[in-house]
């Protein structure tokens, strides 16, 4: 089923299976398509109009071990990052930690793989490599370079800090003191970065800030110094899952 065939009453009722409790992968394997497709027309990036609210963007999605085993056989078949991103609506960090076993799943088909063979696949040169390492010189973070250029952050991200295997003379960035504080614009950056990423981890958000992940959970679920304003976060439907009960900060809705 292609995009432009997917009819205003079809998305309707993808978005009343997915409120039933089906989550987009389920109702992707129900439908026989992709899941990139069905989380479109859940999130509201489509033109269709309905009655039914769209499924907020920053809301993450357990992957199952049905979804993880068949990105595996996808990969180990010849199957690009980029065309598993699209049909899983996954984010490469995703995609990345179930191929290489870096999540809970099992791998009983011996389909895992090294993380420098999935960079070595994504046809970076040394050439570009070292320009993602230089133009991060001069950026003010990562994340905003990768806004830069034609590469998703998380694959950016990997080269800037080393994770391949490229012998070139422009080195990867060496990580800060991970116990410096965290000053109030960099807590705000980090907020702000976990809002706008649907699937976007605490470890991802580590490497990028030169933090631990604990330190970023610290910041995305308000145990820090740094008060709430309008510019942090302050929708993130996946945050209530971590604030304790004792916390005293309710998001907004």
């Amino acid at each position: 089923m292609s995009k432009s065939n997917v009819s205003d009453e079809q998305c309707r009722e993808w978005r009343a299976a997915y409120r039933s409790g089906l989550s987009p992968y389920e109702v992707a394997v129900e439908n026989d398509v992709d899941r990139g497709e069905v989380y479109t027309h859940l999130a509201g990036e489509c033109s269709h109009s309905s009655r039914d609210a769209p499924v907020s963007s920053s809301r993450g999605h357990d992957v199952s071990d049905a979804e993880c085993n068949e990105m595996r056989e996808a990969y180990h078949s010849g199957g690009e990052m980029q065309e598993l991103e699209e049909s899983t609506g996954r984010r490469w960090g995703t995609i990345v930690r179930h191929l290489t076993g870096e999540c809970d799943h099992s791998d009983d088909s011996g389909l895992t793989v090294e993380r420098t063979e999935i960079l070595e696949r994504d046809h970076v040169s040394p050439e570009t490599c070292a320009e993602f390492r230089r133009g991060c010189r001069d950026a003010s973070s990562v994340m905003a370079y990768a806004e830069t250029v034609e590469y998703q952050y998380q694959l950016v991200l990997a080269h800037v800090n080393g994770d391949c295997d490229h012998d070139i003379d422009v080195p990867p960035r060496e990580p800060n003191d991970r116990r410096e504080d965290v000053s109030r614009e960099t807590c705000q950056s980090i907020r702000e970065s976990y809002r706008a990423g649907p699937e976007v981890e605490f470890e991802e958000l580590a490497e990028e800030y030169d933090c631990s992940p604990g330190t970023v959970e610290q910041h995305v679920t308000f145990r820090c110094s740094h008060p709430p304003v309008d510019t942090l976060v302050t929708e993130v439907e996946a945050v209530e899952d971590l604030l304790d009960d004792s916390v005293q900060i309710r998001i907004k809705k």
